[in-house]
């Protein structure tokens, strides 16, 4: 039987993934990205800037600003990733 596990890392997870889906198809525009920011300082609010939170949150950021945007991640970009990942997620 799994184990339940209610720590606050639970909810930090948790909350930081749901702001990734809510905006990892977001358009690059201005907007979306204000939109993402206001979410992201809510988040912080909420963790009162709890430093899990700020590092979970930042590197979020920074792969919907990959994913998105077209930032490059050590090198690579978002495609680049996937294309080289896609080995691993399919033998799971």
């Amino acid at each position: 039987m799994a184990v339940k596990y209610n720590g606050i890392e639970k909810y930090i997870w948790s909350d930081t993934y749901n702001f990734f889906l809510k905006h990892h198809n977001d358009s690059n525009t201005d907007e979306s990205w204000n939109e993402l920011l206001e979410d992201a300082r809510q988040l912080t609010i909420k963790y009162h800037d709890h430093p899990l939170l700020r590092k979970i949150l930042a590197q979020t950021i920074m792969q919907i600003e990959s994913k998105v945007g077209g930032r490059y991640i050590e090198g690579k970009s978002y495609r680049q990733w996937e294309y080289e990942l896609g080995h691993v997620i399919k033998h799971q």
